[in-house]
């Protein structure tokens, strides 16, 4: 499962970027609206300017997730 395996990686590579958006994604995908949105806060921690956070946030928002 990919889920799985990002996960791994993100344990071996903490705190990288590119591998925290795509976990985001993988959650979403899996309808896991509250995990995505805790692997966006770290995202966000990192990458502090990046439109596609803040559309992310404001859907998140939407529909009452923080």
């Amino acid at each position: 499962e990919a889920c799985a395996i990002l996960l791994r990686l993100n344990r071996y590579f903490p705190h990288r970027p590119e591998l925290l958006k795509r976990i985001v994604t993988v959650y979403e995908q899996l309808r896991d609206v509250q995990r995505a949105s805790a692997f966006l806060r770290a995202y966000e921690r990192q990458v502090t300017t990046d439109p596609w956070a803040v559309a992310t946030r404001e859907r998140y928002s939407l529909i009452g997730v923080r």
